[in-house]
């Protein structure tokens, strides 16, 4: 016979009529993640975009893992932060496209709708360099951005390996799973984290500056 679990126990506790996953707020009838109201009053009038804080988001949901994971807990936390991580890199890069099609007036030369970060990326930097608008990084930086962001096309290409345990055939994927240290990692991560904001922060300045020399 099954025991149900005590009630007041969070490790033991089971689904109950007290549950629910969403919650709703007395300003909005459309369910919402808790706390998030009080975050949008925040950033009413100032702050990062939606698509800054879903970007942003999944940057500090990997360096959360990453220090939980460093710190000897949970060692199934691999597998969510690496996707987290390789997720922050695919939206980040999609958002710089978006940006530097509206500076330069130029249309992207294939699909953004795609997973496949060596596309994206190849796509951003040409949207980038048309627009002249590197960041002042040190010699060299290019090469290393490009060369990061192509281990995470070579091990997941699609977006899948973090996911899923088996492949579309039903295969174990265990054997295409990379090693991992996680202080290498985060300092990685760190850094693609600062040439991403330094690329949207000039890319954001100059879009400002080209607005208001429209509306003028």
């Amino acid at each position: 016979m099954v025991q149900t679990p005590h009630e007041n126990s969070y490790d033991s506790a089971w689904p109950n009529k007290k549950d629910n996953v969403f919650v709703k707020t007395q300003r909005s009838s459309q369910p919402i993640m808790q706390q998030v109201s009080k975050i949008d009053e925040l950033l009413e009038h100032h702050g990062p975009s939606l698509e800054d804080r879903y970007r942003n988001g999944y940057y500090d949901a990997f360096r959360v893992l990453a220090d939980r994971w460093q710190e000897g807990q949970h060692s199934n936390l691999v597998f969510p932060l690496l996707f987290c991580a390789r997720h922050y890199v695919e939206l980040s890069i999609k958002s710089l496209i978006k940006l530097y099609s509206e500076l330069t007036n130029e249309r992207p030369t294939g699909k953004v709708e795609v997973h496949f970060i060596d596309r994206l990326w190849s796509e951003a930097l040409r949207l980038i360099q048309l627009a002249s608008n590197m960041p002042d990084a040190p010699q060299g930086t290019l090469e290393h951005v490009k060369r990061v962001l192509n281990e995470f096309h070579q091990i997941d290409s699609n977006s899948v390996l973090f996911r899923y345990s088996t492949n579309a055939a039903g295969q174990s994927i265990k054997t295409e799973l990379p090693a991992v240290n996680a202080q290498q990692i985060k300092e990685t991560m760190k850094g693609l984290h600062n040439f991403f904001d330094g690329c949207e922060c000039i890319g954001k300045d100059w879009l400002e500056g080209k607005r208001d020399a429209a509306s003028a």
